[in-house]
């Protein structure tokens, strides 16, 4: 199979919460830009990461949803 472009990008596991079989990981981006991904728990135990690992957070497009949060003062 034939796989899109995405958007690749450094960053570091800043927090994990274990949901029973989904995890979601929040991984901080430069400029002080944070993304959560939400994974199963087998899939994150095979990568073997925990807070403050460095990964390449991989960005597909059609898979993004943005989620309001509250305005910072």
């Amino acid at each position: 199979s034939h796989a899109s472009p995405r958007s690749v990008l450094p960053g570091v596991v800043a927090g994990i919460d274990v949901d029973g079989s989904l995890v979601s990981v929040r991984v901080a981006l430069a400029g002080g830009v944070s993304v959560t991904a939400r994974v199963t728990a087998s899939a994150w135990a095979d990568l073997g990461l925990g807070v403050g690992d460095t990964l390449w957070a991989s960005v597909k497009a059609t898979q993004v949803r943005a989620i309001r949060v509250a305005a910072r003062e």
